[in-house]
């Protein structure tokens, strides 16, 4: 049933009980969510944690695995090269017999030969390549100066004499130079070692333990190729691949390929020893949607679980708010059955201890207001009597301001701002009417001097009496203003022709010929210069180019000798 107010109408609004319900609802649910969310954050990241703990530790494994192979096998072309029997380029049946000896031993080393000078081979395990020229290649080149490690490539002139595998051949190449007493390079050491071999470290040491993890291994060339990974892989470049997966870093990365989300660890070959390293990256990734499957399920269990709390929380917010509100509701009735908060009879309710001190503090503040209504209604009366008197005051006080500031208060013309907003109007006037209009500037001829040798006092004198005698010389009509200084302008309407205006001019000249009294009984000859401007219709005129006219005709005037006037031509026609 919807509450009524004192005149019978419907309250609209919120109840304080379906506030309370909502609050209190809204408080478990936000309770239930951040406990949730800190949950899901925590076992995310945990999650996460367990998932790439072990990928760190066989990326770093692996990376030390390859990084001592291929040291090792550095190593071994290095002691093979310095073996008597693989240095005879003189005897190359021999050196033949020693790399097919050797070469059973070295089983990952898909070819061992010894070349002349000139890059021919001449002796090889197996007598692979013997007599072609190997002079192009770039390991032949690269050891030159000194042993040479190349990076993975694949086969070119062996391929097609080794035999047939699933994978195509690729090899990792070795050379060393061989020299004699002086220093001369006699010719070149060299071997390519299969890539399979990395392939058997990966799986004797890694895939077993990526099984169980449902990982995946890739080795990749410092440019991004894939150059061990899953089948079909290999030789190309990896997609998706950010440049700062290539750094040596032990934190862990996300990125997106082949359609899924994936955890990466990655681990950079360092060399060892003489091995200087080719700047290999391991790389280890796992699904995120395998990695954090047992995370996901956990989500949907707490997702559950929080829903089901919110379901159980909704009734027990709204019994709890019910007892709480059923106090104030029946003093809300109380209170709105009144007429005026004076009258008594309030009731002083139990309960909690909020609704107690509320319904005592209401009857008492009934009491006290029954007894401050009269004397409230006696001061409403008299505040509103001197705030009438106050507010006639102030509006007097403005209208005495809107006029000081358009007035000069040395001489009582119009100002400054009073002249810039009358001249646009007297202009527009005049183009309807089509009677002449006149703007005539003046200033004081050597007003300086009477302020530097009587004072400034004796220049305000000056000034208020050559106000005076200029209003006296045109009609109230007119317009008489300081600009500031010694600085005055009329501007006159309604003029039938020029002759009017410079009729004006000479009365001003002969009305300030008579000398001005300074006061203490001294007096002093003061003269002007007058710069006439007149208007009639001049299409895109401004009042600014109109009072330059003027200007520009007073500094003429004064040119001229002082004590005169000078007229502003009218613009030409092309102006």
């Amino acid at each position: 049933m919807a509450a009524l107010d004192s005149t019978g109408t419907p309250v609209r609004g919120i109840s304080l009980r379906t506030w309370l319900t909502a609050a209190v609802f809204l408080a478990a649910v936000a309770a239930v969510l951040t406990c949730a969310l800190l949950i899901d954050r925590f076992t995310r990241a945990h999650a996460e944690r367990s998932a790439v703990e072990s990928m760190h530790q066989l990326s770093t494994d692996f990376r030390d695995a390859l990084d001592r192979g291929m040291a090792q096998q550095f190593q071994e072309i290095r002691v093979l090269a310095d073996l008597d029997s693989f240095r005879r380029v003189d005897k190359p049946l021999e050196v033949r017999r020693a790399l097919d000896a050797a070469h059973a031993g070295f089983p990952h080393f898909a070819w061992m030969g010894l070349t002349d000078p000139q890059g021919k081979v001449l002796a090889a395990a197996g007598g692979l390549l013997e007599g072609a020229n190997v002079s192009k290649r770039p390991w032949w080149q690269g050891a030159q100066q000194s042993p040479f490690v190349g990076d993975v490539h694949g086969a070119v002139l062996l391929e097609k004499l080794l035999p047939k595998q699933d994978e195509p051949w690729r090899f990792v190449d070795f050379a060393v130079p061989i020299r004699d007493g002086s220093g001369e390079l006699q010719g070149v050491f060299g071997a390519h070692l299969s890539w399979a071999w990395a392939r058997q470290i990966k799986d004797e040491l890694i895939d077993s333990a990526l099984h169980v993890h449902e990982a995946q291994a890739l080795v990749l060339a410092k440019d991004g190729t894939v150059l061990l990974g899953p089948p079909g892989s290999e030789g190309k470049k990896l997609p998706e691949l950010r440049p700062e997966l290539l750094e040596d870093s032990a934190t862990t990365r996300q990125m997106h390929a082949e359609g899924q989300d994936w955890f990466v660890v990655t681990a950079k070959t360092q060399g060892r020893g003489d091995y200087p390293g080719m700047g290999w990256v391991v790389m280890l990734r796992k699904p995120v949607s395998v990695a954090l499957a047992d995370f996901y399920r956990l989500r949907l269990q707490i997702a559950l679980a929080a829903l089901a709390l919110a379901a159980l929380g909704m009734p027990l917010a709204w019994l709890l708010a019910r007892r709480l509100t059923a106090p104030l509701v029946e003093l809300c009735d109380a209170v709105s059955a009144r007429q005026h908060l004076g009258e008594k009879g309030l009731p002083r309710l139990r309960g909690f201890r909020e609704v107690a001190l509320l319904s005592n503090a209401l009857a008492d503040l009934s009491e006290r207001q029954a007894e401050q209504d009269a004397l409230l209604e006696r001061r409403v009366a008299e505040r509103t009597e001197e705030l009438q008197q106050a507010n006639e005051q102030l509006e007097a006080s403005e209208a005495r301001l809107d006029q000081l500031s358009r007035i000069d208060a040395l001489t009582g013309l119009a100002n400054r701002r009073q002249f810039n907003e009358t001249l646009p109007e007297a202009m527009a006037r005049t183009r309807r009417r089509g009677r002449m209009m006149a703007l005539l500037y003046l200033d004081l001829d050597k007003f300086k001097a009477i302020n530097d040798t009587l004072g400034h006092a004796a220049g305000d004198t000056v000034l208020k009496e050559f106000g005076r005698r200029l209003s006296g010389c045109v009609r109230e009509t007119d317009m008489v203003a300081r600009l500031g200084g010694d600085e005055f302008v009329l501007i006159i309407e309604g003029l039938a022709s020029g002759a009017d205006v410079e009729q004006v001019a000479n009365k001003i000249l002969g009305e300030m010929a008579w000398p001005f009294e300074m006061g203490d009984g001294e007096e002093r000859e003061v003269a002007t210069s007058i710069g006439i401007a007149t208007y009639l219709d001049e299409p895109g005129l401004s009042d600014e180019q109109l009072l330059g006219r003027a200007d520009a005709a007073l500094y003429a005037a004064k040119a001229a000798g002082r004590g005169i006037y000078r007229i502003a031509p009218a613009a030409s026609p092309a102006a």
